[in-house]
């Protein structure tokens, strides 16, 4: 049978090139062969690059295989096929993420590096296991599992311009906002103000600031590191060095807990159908790892980048002294709640520009008090011609 995904492009993966699976006990065999912390390394330095657009790169996939593979394998992807393919994948890094906590080795062996040939292997033996996986989740007649099929895959080649990202939260919390009253009369620029000690402005600089060490430039892939010590880093920062280790502590897995947390996920798991490289739940609401020796790294930088944009509003919570147990969680819902009243606001504002630029487009909300029950019916609904 052919690939019934023919529009998508299919990811490379070592049975592909050598005919063999590496199957799922050698490849923590090779894994463990490593420290930990050099995996996960490794696996920040080819997100950055997929995940980040560079003006001096067109094409990370090439880029990446030409320093990461050794040249036999490069042959053998040649021979292969000359047509675009994937060899590193968002799936694939988060796969071996967990594996590599899981199972890598102690970090006294930090001297050894990883050769060439073993690390293409392991990249390459975790893109099998996505094929494995998507054998599946396509049935003849099966709509919600070919759209499961999509949207993982999509999540294979996604990439963003970080600085966007903020750009868009300062539209949303800040120029927004102002449109927005947070409870009844209060304005959420002075509310947040006042309770956080900071604006929103300067919280969003903050956080910036804590996610830049890790958008990676061009000389990162060789011979540097994506792991940070925050006793030093953070001191080049020109903000308060409390509130900045506040806010990463809120960013912050201790390794051993996580490792905790994978070998759990990955007890009695079959491999073949399980697609644990797209399940993020781990690393979404502590995105940064904090390794023995006290220093940090990312374990996702699109799960970070959500944090420090989408979250900023409750980012601080910490930073609220004056406030009790209940308080600040009833703070927290109040937030919470808001930053979903913000975001309909917001969605709409851009549904309707887009129906006033296109005459083909209708745009229209349902407010909850126009429904028979009360009840909201969408955020927003969006129709081109009968779509």
């Amino acid at each position: 049978m052919g690939n019934i995904y023919d529009r998508q492009v299919r990811a490379l993966g070592h049975k592909d090139l050598f005919g063999r699976d590496i199957n799922y006990k050698e490849l923590i065999e090779i894994i463990s062969r490593y420290p930990a912390s050099h995996w996960l390394d490794i696996c920040a330095k080819i997100e950055g690059f997929l995940g980040i657009k560079r003006e001096d790169i067109l094409d990370p996939q090439i880029y990446l295989s030409q320093n990461l593979f050794p040249q036999s394998t490069l042959r053998r992807i040649k021979k292969y096929s000359p047509d675009k393919l994937i060899y590193f994948s968002l799936g694939q890094l988060n796969l071996l993420r967990k594996i590599s906590i899981a199972y890598g080795g102690k970090e006294d062996m930090t001297e050894l590096s990883i050769p060439l040939v073993e690390l293409s292997k392991v990249l390459l033996a975790a893109q099998d296991f996505h094929h494995k996986y998507d054998k599946f989740t396509y049935k003849a007649g099966d709509p919600e599992n070919f759209c499961q099929f999509v949207i993982r895959n999509g999540y294979l080649n996604i990439n963003f311009e970080p600085t966007n990202l903020f750009v868009r939260a300062y539209h949303m919390y800040i120029l927004h906002s102002q449109k927005l009253t947070f409870d009844s009369d209060k304005i959420f620029l002075d509310f947040f103000s006042q309770h956080m000690g900071l604006t929103i402005g300067q919280a969003m600089a903050q956080n910036f600031a804590i996610s830049n060490p890790f958008f990676q430039d061009t000389k990162l892939l060789i011979g540097q590191t994506t792991i940070i010590d925050p006793n030093t880093f953070f001191q080049l920062l020109d903000v308060k060095k409390s509130t900045v280790d506040s806010i990463v502590e809120s960013l912050v897995i201790n390794f051993s807990e996580v490792k905790d947390k994978i070998l759990k996920e990955l007890t009695s798991i079959n491999f073949d159908i399980t697609p644990i490289g797209y399940n993020l739940d781990v690393f979404r609401k502590k995105p940064l790892i904090r390794l023995n020796n006290g220093k940090i790294l990312c374990a996702n930088l699109s799960c970070l980048l959500e944090k420090t944009t989408q979250n900023l509003i409750w980012l601080p919570i910490s930073q609220i002294k004056s406030l009790g147990g209940t308080k600040v969680s009833k703070l927290i819902n109040d937030l919470t709640n808001y930053r979903g009243r913000l975001f309909e606001e917001y969605v709409k504002d851009l549904c309707a520009k887009l129906a006033s630029m296109n005459p083909k487009m209708l745009f229209d909300y349902i407010p909850a008090e126009s429904t028979v029950d009360h009840e909201e019916v969408g955020d927003s609904i969006l129709m081109q011609g009968n779509s």
